[in-house]
């Protein structure tokens, strides 16, 4: 004679009465009894993406005694030490020129903070140059324009390359939520998200919403949404960003 196993129960959190332990509705009060993620998985999405583009750098802005890596230190030790103390700029820009010939890139990859380390470092760069090429002292002026000859040769090398390691950082995390991120297109200008979630249109919206600033600011110029890997149909926003060789500080 076969014995047939009882289902352990538990208590619903909303009204008290025995349930299944695993019941995903109370048959009693039907409160829904899912995790906060199950029943919001949009928002999870989201708040993990912004919370992987976005906290790094507002930490760093609200606290200089937060604990950083070496590099994310250095870069910003870099920005305030040129910003907040009077040098002369064609000291500056002779400085920022040997410090851009001798960047290492691979220090700047494995984490968000240090891919935003490196954005906001190519920002001073643009700022400085800009701020030299509209001196009107000559030294000033032509080491503005090597600067920037520079600054948009680096550009279009490690653009593509914050690009890749910002991809893989995310789909690392998304993973767990059932989410694939890909990388394609030349330079690697695409980010494509796969997950049942987005099978929904208001999810697809929200989600770009949510991480439209830093897809630009890395320079991407589409983001593909598909609710399951090699979908044939899918949703896709065209970002308005700038090419790798251009200079800007915004």
């Amino acid at each position: 004679m076969e014995t047939q196993q009882t289902e352990q129960t538990k208590k619903c959190s909303a009204c008290g009465e025995n349930i299944l332990k695993s019941a995903k509705k109370c048959k009693h009060c039907q409160a829904d009894l899912r995790s906060w993620i199950n029943r919001h998985p949009i928002m999870a999405l989201i708040l993990i993406i912004i919370g992987i583009g976005f906290f790094p750098i507002l930490m760093a802005g609200l606290s200089s005694n937060t604990s950083q890596s070496k590099n994310q230190a250095d870069t910003q030790e870099t920005v305030k030490t040129e910003e907040l103390k009077s040098v002369p700029l064609d000291e500056q820009l002779t400085k920022q020129i040997a410090t851009i010939s001798t960047f290492k890139g691979d220090d700047y990859r494995g984490s968000i903070e240090k891919i935003n380390s490196e954005v906001l470092l190519i920002t001073f760069w643009s700022s400085l140059t800009k701020q030299a090429k509209s001196n009107s002292d000559a030294k000033v002026n032509k080491l503005g324009k090597d600067l920037e000859t520079k600054l948009i040769q680096f550009q279009i090398k490690e653009f593509p390359k914050m690009r890749a390691d910002y991809g893989k950082l995310v789909g690392k995390t998304l993973w767990e939520h059932d989410v694939d991120v890909t990388i394609s297109g030349s330079g690697n200008s695409i980010i494509e998200f796969s997950g049942g979630v987005f099978a929904a249109n208001k999810n697809i919206k929200d989600a770009q919403t949510a991480i439209q600033d830093m897809l630009k600011q890395l320079r991407f110029d589409k983001a593909n949404y598909r609710w399951y890997s090699g979908a044939d149909e899918y949703d896709y926003y065209s970002i308005e960003s700038k090419k790798d060789n251009e200079i800007s500080i915004n």
